[in-house]
């Protein structure tokens, strides 16, 4: 009996002690799942933090990005209207020497232009790609008219009367309608 008594109490000890292994063991996967899911909602919640980070970054970037193309197209068209203005009411002989210096010079300005417009057709509205398609339009004419007029006053033909002030006046206004809807567009004001 004592025989059977040692064997029965080992088979218990050793039942009891598996018994307890599997149990914990168990109760350890359970803990292990609970903690891999947090883990997994954690990460979820981190990759959608940085996701959205990524994208308010992008946006604040490609915001820089429009108003500096937005204004370096500005300033371009604004340095040319300057110098048109001076160009498009020279007629007098002594004007002759510099004239034809001015006129690449505004060449020069008009090709930056264009530069900026290039620039301006993949990230404008709609509405501003169409007025500035209108506003380049007359700016290439205006070019042309004023390079032709220099050409004649540097080869000492006189020059009949051109007036330039309200095509001008015209682009400057369509250029105050581009700054108004840019304002608009980047939330300025």
């Amino acid at each position: 009996m004592t025989w059977w008594a040692a064997v029965l109490g080992f088979v218990g000890a050793l039942a009891g002690s598996w018994g307890g292994q599997i149990i914990a063991s168990k109760r350890e996967d359970k803990r292990w799942d609970r903690e891999r899911e947090r883990e997994d909602v954690r990460h979820e919640r981190e990759m959608e933090r940085l996701k959205l980070q990524l994208k308010h970054d992008s946006l604040k970037e490609w915001r820089t990005e429009r108003l500096t193309a937005y204004y370096q197209f500005l300033d371009s068209f604004y340095s040319w209207r300057q110098l048109a203005l001076i160009m498009g009411f020279v007629d007098l002989p002594e004007s002759a020497p510099g004239i034809l210096d001015r006129s690449r010079e505004l060449s020069e300005l008009y090709e930056t232009m264009m530069e900026a417009r290039s620039r301006l057709q993949m990230i404008c509205s709609p509405e501003v790609r169409s007025i500035l398609a209108s506003m380049l339009t007359k700016t290439e004419d205006i070019t042309a008219s004023i390079r032709y007029q220099a050409k004649e006053i540097a080869e000492g033909r006189p020059m009949g009367d051109s007036d330039f002030r309200g095509a001008l006046d015209n682009l400057t206004k369509k250029c105050a309608e581009v700054r108004a809807l840019v304002r608009t567009e980047m939330l300025i004001d």
